[in-house]
């Protein structure tokens, strides 16, 4: 029988309202391990308490900043003789990674099917293996570990977000449509004004052998996914490794008519010459003063030290559909 163990986040949108019924989900079954987390701080304290009950599969009820949390401890920790697989339960807001590699329902559905696996002898289902963003901010920092992250406009797109879209009650998916179109429609018709998201940054980008050469964007975006919320994805073109890069030069041309390929990954062949580039890489640097939104956390750069992005780490999901 494969030994799980439950991380939980109370705190995490979709939580909030099915708590009762989780806790009592896992009280009929004593064999899996549970840890609820008042703080981030508190993961490194279940994964030792999982690596001595001989946890191989760990399930994660939270959003896409707790998975973060959950895979960063993972990675720079030893305390698994062999690293465990993830089982992820969406249960924030966005849930950009367990629409990608995490399991269906709501989080208490998710969870019992996954305490009723362990029951049954171990977890039915498929296993998946992908690459993970490292991100280093300084090299005296131990990196963090991800899946998605976005800066510039998309800095700006988030707080749009956050700050005004959630508020209204706003969630998930429609969440995520309201905030495109309102990004969009400040994007255009709104430039002068002080929320418009119609200026650029100054971005220092070097990828892979390359020098950084300094240049104003747009927008910049990094994954391993194989597509974001809404089935977006805007990634395409070639390389080596398993970073997937896009940006747009600032001021951007023929915006219009570039925002449908670039929405589907479906490129034109202007959109090159044009400031729009997509493709694969093993790292990045990145010198700024943008914040950069990392699954849904903000990551502030260090002045006049490189980011440092990576995708050399891999960790494997348990899939159950």
């Amino acid at each position: 029988m494969s030994g799980v163990g439950i991380i939980l986040n109370p705190r995490s949108h979709q939580n909030r309202r099915g708590i009762a019924e989780c806790r009592e989900i896992v009280r009929r079954y004593p064999g899996v391990a549970y840890f609820e987390i008042g703080d981030v701080s508190q993961i490194s304290e279940a994964l030792s308490e999982f690596a001595a009950r001989g946890v191989d599969v760990i399930g994660i009820s939270g959003g896409d900043g707790t998975v973060q949390g959950v895979v960063t401890a993972l990675l720079n920790d030893n305390s698994f003789d062999r690293q465990p697989s993830l089982a992820i339960l969406p249960a924030g807001m966005t849930n950009l990674i367990a629409a990608n590699v995490g399991l269906r329902g709501r989080p208490e559905q998710a969870l019992m099917r996954l305490c009723q696996s362990v029951a049954a002898g171990g977890p039915a289902g498929k296993f998946r293996t992908l690459h993970v963003l490292s991100l280093q901010r300084t090299p005296q920092e131990a990196p963090i570990h991800g899946m998605f992250m976005g800066t510039a406009a998309f800095y700006r797109a988030v707080m749009l977000t956050y700050n005004e879209i959630h508020p209204i009650g706003a969630e998930r998916h429609f969440a995520v449509a309201l905030s495109i179109a309102v990004a969009v429609f400040r994007l255009f018709a709104r430039r002068n004004h002080p929320k418009s998201l119609w200026h650029g940054d100054q971005i220092g980008l070097g990828i892979d052998d390359s020098p950084v050469a300094e240049r104003e964007y747009l927008l910049f975006l990094a994954t391993t996914l194989d597509h974001l919320i809404l089935g977006l994805m805007p990634f395409w073109g070639e390389g080596e490794g398993s970073l997937k890069l896009t940006s747009i030069d600032f001021p951007p041309k023929r915006l219009v008519r570039a925002l449908w390929p670039l929405a589907t990954g479906r490129p034109k062949p202007w959109l090159a010459e044009t400031g729009y580039r997509s493709g694969f890489a093993r790292e990045c640097r990145l010198t700024q003063t943008c914040p950069i939104i990392f699954d849904g956390e903000i990551v502030t750069p260090e002045n006049g030290t490189p980011v440092v992005v990576r995708a050399d780490r891999q960790v494997t999901f348990w899939q159950d559909g």
